[in-house]
């Protein structure tokens, strides 16, 4: 294996690790025939009414981007952001699915305390198991909770991680 295929398919932190896209594509697939009939009826279909392939392959896919770069370029770029996680802060992670983008950042601001929300019970249940496994339980807590509905008071950061980066911020740029 080359060095290139092996940063994209063999090691798991590289930034361009691909094969957790495969497996969110190939769970996706079974999605199809659902998809095409909402389009038809308008019925919809939910997030978590998708194969558990779309979950594990979502959190394999953009985890090594999260730990590229959020800590390290997209926290730094918000002014005023970094400080106050360093010193110690209360953080909303909004739709954090198993909680890659939470346990990230808990690492590496040990003084600030992280809440993490999503309305798939599977991928809170699984992000609860990986912060125990770090060690974090004490100062992470994960709960199911829709974005709309999740309690939005008394946080200095709220970030919602999406399909393709994370939006963070901060409480004084945002409205209530």
């Amino acid at each position: 294996m080359t060095t290139e295929q092996a940063f994209s398919l063999a090691d798991e932190d590289s930034p361009a690790y691909l094969p957790g896209a495969f497996e969110l594509a190939l769970g996706s697939l079974a999605a199809v025939p659902r998809i095409a009939e909402s389009f038809r009826t308008g019925a919809g279909m939910g997030w978590h009414e998708h194969a558990d392939g779309v979950f594990h392959g979502c959190e394999k896919f953009f985890r090594p981007g999260y730990a590229a770069n959020l800590v390290d370029t997209w926290i730094p770029a918000l002014a005023g952001v970094k400080e106050k996680l360093e010193a110690g802060a209360r953080v909303a992670d909004v739709g954090c699915g198993k909680g890659a983008s939470t346990l990230l950042l808990a690492k590496a601001f040990p003084k600030s305390k992280f809440f993490g929300f999503d309305y798939h019970d599977k991928s809170i249940e699984a992000a609860r198991e990986y912060a125990s496994g770090d060690g974090l339980a004490d100062r992470v807590t994960f709960e199911v909770s829709k974005a709309k509905e999740f309690p939005g008071k008394d946080y200095d950061f709220v970030a919602v991680s999406t399909a393709c980066m994370t939006w963070a911020i901060p409480s004084e740029q945002r409205s209530t």
